[in-house]
This record gives C-alpha cells, structure tokens and sequence, in this order.
C-alpha cells in the first residue's frame, strides 16, 4: 500500500521535530494511522440487521410469493450493504463514536511503548498520534513531562489539530502541534550540551 503522504510531507515533519528538539532535551514521534482497525464486525453488524430488517418489511408484501424468495431477498440485502459498507468514509459513519475513540486511544498508548518513548533518559518522551478515519488525536506525554506539565495543556492542542485534519490540513495540524508541544518542553526541559538524539526525527505511518 502506498503511503499516506508524500517524501516532501515527510520532510516537513521531520525538520519541524528538528527544530523544536534544538531546543529540548525532550524527544517528540509523530505517529499517523490511516485507520485504527477495519472495524468488519462491525460491518457485519450493520448488514446482518439491515437483512432482518428487510425481511420483517417484507413479510406483509409478501403474500402470493413463493417462501423462500424472501430469505434470498434477506441475502441480497446483506450482501450489498456489506459492499457498501467497504467504502471507508460510510464505513466509519456507522461505527459509534465510543468505539472509534477507544480504538484510537488503545492504539496511540500501543504505539507510544513500541516507539521507545518510555525508554528516554529522563522521560522526556512525547507522542503526538493521529488516527485519521477516527479524526482522533492523541498526546501522550512520559512521566517526566507530565511531573512539571500539566496534562490539560495538551487539550489545546488536541483541538486544534483536530479541526485541521477535519479540513484535510493535516501535515499542518502536525507541525503546528510539534512548535506547540516544543515551547513547553524547551520551557521545562532545555537543551543540554551533550545532549544526545535518541529517537528518530520522523514520522511513522502505520
């Protein structure tokens, strides 16, 4: 599969860490998910009750009709609702919002330990994740950070990149989150001499 943004879009977010690392000891991932999961359970869901659904109209319309064409129409209806429902924009719409937000967050706590950010020196890791079907954004900041920042600074963030990736601006939402997740952390955690890069100065896409 090919990926979601181009190598110069890359490079964007990749020299934004940069610059916002010249000036912390802190360690800032960007992680970006097209999606969190399939979600074809609840596809499945979706098709089977729009089958049964079918079937209890049906019944009163149905008199003078030969039986067993009403479980076909049953079938018919489920196999094209789950076509439909392949189409990812109309997929997600029937996935309930609870469900897409602790996808998202299970997968963002996921990635923070798989991207080393819990193995900093001074546990100065921060994880900026975004789930882009979920339109969900998640800053997860290590133990360190969060002894002198308070967590609810991040909401603002949050918010902020959110309503970007709604707008299709999400590269932007992205570097203007890292330079806002910077100043506290060259705030609270400034550059050292000797001070060494440990984690990559990029974004994953998963």
């Amino acid at each position: 599969m090919d990926g979601i943004f181009s190598e110069t879009e890359h490079k964007r977010i990749a020299d934004a860490i940069r610059e916002a690392e010249n000036r912390t000891t802190g360690e800032i991932v960007c992680v970006v998910a097209r999606q969190c999961e399939p979600y074809a359970i609840i596809a499945m869901m979706w098709s089977a009750l729009g089958g049964l659904l079918a079937g209890a109209v049906a019944v009163p319309f149905w008199s003078g009709l030969p039986v067993f064409c009403l479980p076909l129409l049953q079938v018919a209806v489920v196999a094209l609702l789950m076509l439909l429902l392949q189409i990812t924009p109309l997929r997600m719409a029937m996935v309930p919002e609870a469900v897409k937000r602790r996808r998202a967050e299970r997968l963002a706590r996921a990635q923070f330990l798989e991207q080393g950010l819990h193995r900093t020196e001074g546990r100065t890791g921060i994880l900026i994740f975004a789930a882009m079907a979920e339109h969900h954004v998640e800053i997860l900041a290590d133990e360190g950070i969060d002894a002198k920042v308070d967590p609810a600074t991040w909401q603002t963030v949050v918010d902020g990149f959110t309503a970007q990736m709604k707008r299709g601006e999400t590269i932007d939402a992205f570097v203007d989150a890292i330079g806002q997740c910077g100043a506290p952390l060259a705030e609270h955690f400034p550059k050292t001499p000797g001070n060494a890069n440990e984690l990559p100065d990029r974004l994953v896409e998963i």
